[in-house]
């Protein structure tokens, strides 16, 4: 699983000193990573919590954007950083600066 894997690496490179910038797709929104009790080993929530990765959302606006897609109320892409200070974190309008159903968004 692909999470399992950027666990191992975001790790390494935190053992190393490297600074992250991670930007994915994670295909589920924060409240899919949770359940009655913590969250869902190997979400995209696991993840954060178990690398320490800073979400830019929660970190500047104190909750992740209502949507990250064309979908309303979909925020399913996720923006983390480890060691990397955050200026603004913002979002572009739709289909700037592609054609696409994800939002841009800028760190």
């Amino acid at each position: 699983e692909i999470v399992r894997y950027l666990e191992a690496k975001i790790t390494a490179w935190q053992q190393r000193g490297d600074s992250i910038l991670l930007c994915g797709d994670g295909n589920e929104t924060p409240s899919e990573c949770n359940l009655k009790v913590g969250v869902r080993k190997f979400s995209m929530s696991w993840l954060f919590e178990a690398t320490g990765l800073q979400d830019v959302f929660r970190t500047v606006h104190s909750a992740p954007p209502q949507t990250t897609t064309t979908t309303s109320r979909r925020p399913i892409d996720w923006i983390g950083v480890w060691r990397v200070p955050i200026l603004r974190v913002g979002q572009f309008e739709e289909c700037f600066p592609a054609l696409s159903d994800h939002l841009g968004f800028f760190v």
